[in-house]
């Protein structure tokens, strides 16, 4: 998935059926929705999230300079998440890859620390940015578990 021309016609595509396990190996500044929205009832995705420097916005291939691997875990209640370890992928290119403003809040959040405190990830929800460690309007690495603040 390396051209720039077609990713995202080809992500959305990507995963015609649900999957019991996901395996990413590129970091991403979000989750791919065919990721979320086809694992399977206790299926597990990996991915890393990671964000290049920010002076590196056009250097190719770039890499990340912070990131790190989460693990998701489909539950009958919601989607557990949590850290695993640091993690430097080539960064995605196309959909995957953000915009700088995006690049640069995940960066940032890095920096800040706390990733290791996620318990969830809320997909098409809002949460409470006192709440989650790093997330859009969209989606979000949260510190409350599948069932609510610890």
């Amino acid at each position: 998935m390396g051209q720039r021309d077609g990713d995202q016609r080809r992500w959305r595509n990507a995963l015609a059926e649900n999957a019991d396990r996901i395996y990413v190996n590129f970091s991403v500044a979000a989750p791919a929705p065919a990721w979320i929205e086809r694992l399977e009832p206790y299926g597990k995705l990996l991915f890393a999230l990671g964000a290049p420097h920010p002076n590196a916005r056009e250097k190719f291939p770039r890499h990340s300079a912070r990131g790190g691997a989460f693990l998701i875990e489909r539950m009958g209640n919601g989607l557990a998440a949590r850290w695993l370890y640091p993690a430097y992928f080539v960064c995605a290119e196309g959909m995957l890859a953000g915009n700088t403003e995006a690049e640069l809040a995940l960066f940032e959040a890095f920096e800040r620390g706390g990733f290791e405190f996620v318990q969830s990830l809320r997909w098409n929800e809002r949460t409470d940015p006192a709440r989650r460690w790093y997330g859009t309007a969209s989606w979000s690495l949260a510190y409350d578990g599948v069932d609510g603040p610890a």
